[in-house]
């Protein structure tokens, strides 16, 4: 009896393992014919999933007659049917913006729509954005979208830097409710400004390509929209806690009034993120503030958005500027944590490289139906920077470079050759005009400037004056700015066919 049983329990599970068989294939692009790394293969009914690798390729367990969904990230979704252990071949998928259909943006004079600019656009939802947050920052939240590059760069908090189809992001305007915000000298985008944004979010959007932008802005690469409307969110709030690794904690607390009678809208957020940072010495404190207020009109011709938000922040950095980068041989050594800017002062971590900044912005946007055929919308808004970075200026030893290698102003005798870290009581003890033994085993003294008598750190012609002025000190460079400005358009349908704008954008920095 008893092999008997175990006969047919066996039996039993060899025909459910038969009827689960192994379904392979590949995901392309249907234009370029390339595979789609990360796109999701999913068991229609089930939670049976798996990503395509690198190449594309993926492997599954399913049943005969099952329906596999594939989709991606700016793709059309579509479906296959398998048959019991079948290849199904190159599944191709569509560049689509149907996405965009159920998505209602607002003061965006830049935003493409369905089939309407040819352009190639992906759109994340507030509900997708939730779901893949965690720890991420809003670039990088942008990496399984075709053609978009993000990266932490030195792998401290808000450094993040993006590419859209290999131009840089000095080359890609990034809005927020369409204003710009790209820096207006150099078209930089400093990403710790608006490390908040991740919680209020309504939509995502990222156009790849010189697209339908009218701003006079460098768009060359491409085209990101965060948009933020508060007569979108539902009502409720939510208190929530993050945890990560390296020391990561995050404390979220905000509430959405919803539509309220008489189409008014309030939302609320607040945040704290601090942490260790993966690199050494790359340690932050952030907070985030968001404060919306909307109105729609009964007959759906009126919309009105007010926000005001911000994020103070101070991070430390690991940059990768020349003569502040560390060098293979030195990352093989000390590992890829390794950071050249750190190193102890009074017994506690102290880097020469700290950005701290706080640039709150406040606009209001309108958007009005005039008529059957014309829209008009409208963008003003403010904002105040304030804050900066530090780094090192000078020089040790009475010369500016150190002989047989790339460090600046000797500064590699202050560095500890067990671990890599700068000595920075060494360098107070330098620069205090004591005799200090260094890491080569010698000892050297401050010098006295001869012009003045005193102890002089550095000038501005600190290498030509013969006076071998020394000393090096962490200084700061400051960058304050106001912003105001507004962009105004107004966009009229002829006919089916021909559509006609008319606007400006003015700034003052």
């Amino acid at each position: 009896m008893k092999n008997f049983v175990l006969f047919f329990a066996a039996f039993f599970l060899s025909g459910i393992m038969f009827a689960q068989s192994t379904i392979t294939g590949k995901v392309v692009d249907s234009e370029v014919g390339t595979g789609l790394p990360g796109a999701s293969v999913v068991v229609k009914g089930t939670s049976t999933g798996v990503s395509t690798d690198f190449n594309g390729a993926f492997s599954i367990s399913a049943e005969a007659g099952s329906i596999l969904v594939i989709s991606y990230l700016g793709y059309d979704t579509v479906e296959v049917s398998v048959s019991e252990g079948a290849n199904v071949g190159t599944i191709e998928l569509s560049p689509g913006e149907n996405i965009l259909s159920g998505v209602t943006v607002f003061g965006t004079v830049s935003l493409a729509k369905d089939r309407e600019t040819p352009v190639a656009v992906s759109t994340l939802t507030s509900s997708e954005i939730e779901e893949r947050i965690g720890n991420l920052e809003l670039p990088e939240l942008l990496n399984s979208t075709p053609g978009v590059y993000a990266t932490r760069a030195g792998g401290a908090f808000g450094d993040s830097r993006i590419n859209i189809r290999g131009f840089s992001q000095e080359n890609i305007a990034v809005l927020i409710n369409g204003m710009p915000v790209n820096d207006m000298e150099n078209g930089r985008v400093f990403w710790s400004n608006w490390a908040g944004l991740t919680d209020v979010v309504s939509a995502m959007q990222v156009q790849r390509g010189l697209g339908s932008s009218p701003l006079p802005i460098s768009s060359v690469g491409g085209t990101i929209n965060v948009v933020t409307k508060s007569t979108e969110l539902t009502q409720g709030g939510k208190l929530a806690v993050r945890v990560g690794n390296d020391g990561y904690l995050k404390t979220v607390m905000n509430y959405n009034t919803g539509v309220m009678d008489g189409g008014h809208a309030l939302s609320f957020v607040f945040s704290r993120t601090a942490g260790d940072g993966y690199v050494d010495s790359t340690d932050f404190e952030a907070y985030a503030y968001f404060l919306g207020y909307g109105w729609k009109s009964d007959d759906d011709k009126h919309n009105v958005q007010f926000v005001v938000t911000g994020a103070p922040q101070v991070h430390n950095q690991r940059t990768g500027s020349f003569f502040n980068m560390a060098t293979l041989a030195e990352y093989k050594k000390y590992g890829i944590k390794y950071n050249y800017n750190a190193g102890t002062l009074n017994g506690e971590n102290f880097n020469w490289r700290r950005n701290f900044y706080h640039k709150p912005i406040a606009s209001v946007n309108w958007e009005a139906k005039l008529g059957s055929k014309s829209t008009l919308s409208s963008t003003i808004y403010a904002s105040a920077g304030r804050g900066g970075g530090t780094g090192d200026i000078g020089r040790a030893f009475g010369f500016a470079y150190a002989s047989g290698d790339l460090n600046y102003n000797g500064r590699h005798l202050f560095r500890d050759p067990a671990t890599g870290y700068f000595n920075y009581d060494k360098l107070a003890s330098y620069n205090g005009g004591n005799s200090t033994t260094f890491y080569n085993g010698r000892t050297y003294q401050s010098r006295i400037d001869a012009a003045t008598g005193l102890w002089v750190v550095n000038d501005q012609d600190e290498t030509i004056d013969g006076q071998k002025r020394n000393g090096i000190v962490r200084r700061a460079s400051i960058n304050s700015h106001n912003w105001v400005g507004a962009i105004v358009n107004l966009k009229t349908q002829a006919n089916d066919k021909f559509a006609y704008q008319l606007g400006f954008d003015i700034r003052k920095y």
